[in-house]
């Protein structure tokens, strides 16, 4: 009997010693081996320490290197195990602390992922052991990522990281996790929510502020047919994420009250200067669905947009090359996803229910002429109803603005964007003659002094490809207080008070026009007969 306290004080010493001593062995070799092994990396493990008495460990200075750069290191792991494992069946951790993660995580030129690399050769289909982790905090991380695959190759530095993992279990409970990271750019991301592994599941909260337009194309840049220069979003939704059953094995439901921007400015590729700019935009109320590959908005709402438009010389227009096509398609590469995992695509169904610009600016330029005759369009507002992906789908729209600060312009009707064609009511009013000279005819011994045109009717844009004339107007104009001089000596040649045009019939492309009745207030005309028999109107 005496000696049994004297056994117990060696089992107790060996059960130390193999704690404090050999089990920092156990962890170091093995690690490195698996490492080596398996991923075909490098493990660098600096100070490993254990308590088998608290059932403690430390891990500090870890590193997956890859050639002389890390992928994946911590300044310190803390790990707390608890002895109540062993009868509250799930390995059960008081506190997890990981110290200054840092993850360089790269899209190689054929699409593929560096950290791929370190997933297991040999994947295994053993089931996710219990686990209960009540506490787990990551501090002071880091993520640089680059994507080699993109035409920009651009760059992005996620620093600090921090995320807090509160009562989680692998069990259907799951737990609830917080993460907060910032860009290099004061770009903040936070994301908060439950997870749970068995069923794989999600849902949460996310927010998102002042992230960068210039961010974003650099990413996209292959897949926007645009160039962004500038501005900023922030956004905020919740999601609800699960990959069920076979038959539906990957549900996605997004809902985003608002999205909102600042200062955005595009351009078309390879152009020296921005071509539109929004200073403030606002989305409300946008519904995703992954599983139905549809996307709902309820409004957008535009303020104070500016942009400039101009057709070419060979009649094209600059716009369009905001249109353009991507530049080449994307790399990718052949690595499969998990095997678990098949999503179904089709095709999305995208609708915006309404649309609606105030305060607007439009600069169009005719640049067909020489000189090129410029109208502004402002104050600018405009709706449309019932968009969507479907661009051979009739919106209608409203248009109010006026033109070159003098003439009052509405229009009222349908677009059909996918073949540029148009039916609209038109009224546009007090329209200076001289700001369409460029469109009349040139009779360069007269000089126009004054006259102001109005018009309402029908306005029919037709197809390219559509019989009959492009461009069709139907209605009543009229031209008031118009005169017109001799260029030279300044006298009176044409001008009346006011002359009336009802049914008028006006096409072009080809030219056609008829008017059923002219009425003229107070004409004038001077006829000169020359001694030579020549009379000044020809």
């Amino acid at each position: 009997i005496a000696f049994i306290p004297l056994l117990l004080l060696v089992l107790t010493g060996l059960y130390a010693l193999a704690g404090f001593w050999l089990a920092p062995k156990l962890i170091r070799a093995p690690a490195t081996d698996y490492v080596r092994t398996e991923m075909g990396k490098e493990l660098r493990l600096g100070e490993i320490r254990s308590n088998p008495f608290t059932f403690e460990l430390h891990l500090r200075d870890a590193a997956i290197v890859d050639g002389q750069q890390p992928l994946l290191s911590f300044r310190h792991l803390y790990v707390d195990f608890q002895a109540a494992s062993l009868w509250k069946g799930a390995y059960t951790f008081r506190e997890v602390l990981l110290e200054e993660p840092f993850a360089r995580a790269i899209i190689r030129g054929d699409g593929s992922l560096n950290l791929a690399d370190l997933l297991p050769k040999t994947p295994s289909d053993e089931p996710i052991p219990s686990v209960w982790i009540e506490d787990l905090a990551v501090t002071r991380g880091q993520v640089n990522f680059a994507d080699n695959s993109r035409r920009l190759k651009p760059e992005k530095i996620l620093s600090p990281i921090s995320f807090a993992l509160r009562d989680f279990r692998t069990t259907p409970e799951g737990g609830g996790f917080t993460l907060d990271a910032l860009s290099e750019q004061g770009e903040g991301f936070r994301w908060q929510g439950q997870v749970a592994l068995q069923p794989v599941a999600s849902r949460g909260k996310f927010t998102v502020k002042g992230f960068k337009a210039r961010s974003a194309y650099e990413f996209f840049s292959d897949d926007l047919p645009f160039e962004l220069t500038a501005g900023q979003v922030d956004l905020e939704g919740s999601y609800d994420f699960a990959i069920g059953t076979p038959a539906h094995p990957l549900r996605l439901d997004a809902t985003l009250p608002t999205i909102t921007s600042t200062g955005l400015a595009l351009r078309a590729r390879g152009v020296a200067e921005d071509w539109v700019s929004i200073p403030s935009a606002t989305v409300r109320d946008t519904r995703i669905s992954l599983q139905k590959s549809d996307v709902s908005i309820a409004g957008v709402e535009v303020n104070g947009l500016q942009a400039q438009a101009w057709r070419e010389a060979d009649g094209s227009l600059n716009i369009e090359r905001l249109l353009a096509p991507p530049l080449a398609p994307r790399a990718t590469s052949a690595t499969r996803g998990p095997r678990h995992v098949k999503a179904v695509w089709r095709p999305w169904n995208v609708r915006v229910a309404t649309f609606a610009l105030q305060g607007g600016k439009l600069r169009l330029e005719d640049r067909t002429l020489s000189p090129a005759p410029v109208f502004v369009l402002a104050p600018l507002a405009a709706t449309a109803s019932n968009l969507s992906q479907d661009l051979g789908k009739p919106v209608t729209v409203t248009v109010t603005t006026t033109i070159n600060g003098k003439a009052p312009l509405t229009l009222a009707g349908t677009v059909v964007p996918d073949t540029a064609s148009a039916d609209v009511q038109m009224t546009v009013a007090q329209m200076p003659v001289a700001d369409l000279l460029a469109y009349l005819p040139d009779y360069p011994s007269t000089e126009l002094r004054s006259g102001t045109a109005e018009a309402r009717g029908r306005v029919v844009l037709a197809p390219a490809d559509a019989p009959g004339p492009e461009l069709a107007f139907t209605g009543d104009a009229a031209v008031s207080r118009f005169e017109m001089v001799e260029r030279k000596g300044g006298r009176d040649f044409l001008a009346w008070e006011r002359a009336d045009m009802q049914g008028v019939s006006l096409a072009m492309a080809p030219e056609d026009i008829r008017i059923k009745r002219i009425t003229a207030r107070k004409p004038f005309i001077r006829v000169v007969i020359a001694p030579d028999q020549t009379i000044n109107l020809v």
